[in-house]
């Protein structure tokens, strides 16, 4: 069943569900919600929930035996400094509402994330940005490609390498495991003497996207979800940059919680010099 799967359709499928999500999202930003903890610093809103429910329905119309993963319906565990979280072969990914906090604090930095992997292989990233009207997508071996509310043709993305001193990096503070704080910060350290600046933005898939839009060369970051990465790696792949786990390897970073997207081999290989 699974290699029959049409991956074009499948895309589609995952635009228009991720365009449903988005329009929800545009609705309740900077209304009243109902913030719930999942977690130390980990929240969730009523809009994360409709919003997986939505785009639940529309992908099983494309294809109701594919597993749905989820980020409010999946359970996964901390051991040592990496995620565990069991990936089935082939299932959809989704993060429903990607920069909750942000979007708690109308913050307009989230995104809608759907990623589709067949057989062990990430086939199809959808990222859907509603407040910047944008939809950035990718099929495995096509190239990452974005549409804008103002564009009459999609724009095929590319990752920029500009040089050491001219190079951005986003990362983050792993602030839901205090007692690794002080680790990243040393890491944050070393990269700031080898690239101009640093971002933080809240939401790894746009991160990523920005990774293989050529707007930043690196997305460095430990302790996320599949859902958070599953799209926008796939999207970097595909504009030409490298995505690994802290480690190197190629396949890790969607199960263990550690990435590195770069904008080029050398970005990578100066990164992984400067990791413990």
């Amino acid at each position: 069943m699974t290699s029959n799967l049409d991956l074009e359709h499948a895309r589609q499928a995952a635009i228009s569900a991720a365009n449903k999500a988005s329009e929800v999202i545009r609705s309740r930003i900077g209304t009243d919600l109902n913030v719930t903890a999942k977690g130390h610093a980990d929240f969730v809103t009523e809009v994360d929930g409709q919003c997986e429910e939505i785009i639940e329905e529309e992908l099983a119309k494309f294809d109701d035996s594919i597993y749905f993963m989820g980020e409010e319906s999946t359970n996964f565990e901390l051991v040592g400094n990496q995620i565990k979280i069991d990936v089935p072969n082939t299932c959809w990914i989704v993060d429903p509402l990607d920069g909750t906090s942000n979007f708690s604090h109308s913050f307009g930095a989230v995104g809608v994330s759907i990623g589709l992997r067949v057989d062990g292989e990430l086939e199809v990233g959808v990222l859907d940005v509603p407040i910047f009207g944008e939809t950035v997508h990718a099929i495995r071996g096509s190239g990452a490609w974005k549409y804008t509310t103002n564009s009459q043709s999609p724009i095929k993305l590319k990752t920029i390498d500009s040089g050491n001193h001219f190079n951005i990096f986003a990362t983050s503070v792993p602030f839901r495991y205090p007692e690794y704080i002080d680790e990243h910060m040393e890491l944050v350290r070393r990269l700031l003497t080898k690239f101009e600046d640093m971002r933080r933005i809240g939401s790894a898939s746009l991160e990523l996207m920005w990774v293989a839009q050529g707007t930043w060369a690196a997305f460095v970051e430990r302790f996320l979800k599949p859902w958070d990465v599953a799209a926008g790696g796939l999207l970097v792949r595909e504009a030409g940059g490298m995505v690994t786990d802290f480690s190197g390897h190629e396949a890790n970073w969607l199960t263990n919680g550690e990435i590195l997207g770069c904008a080029s081999a050398r970005v990578h290989e100066q990164i992984m010099s400067l990791l413990d």
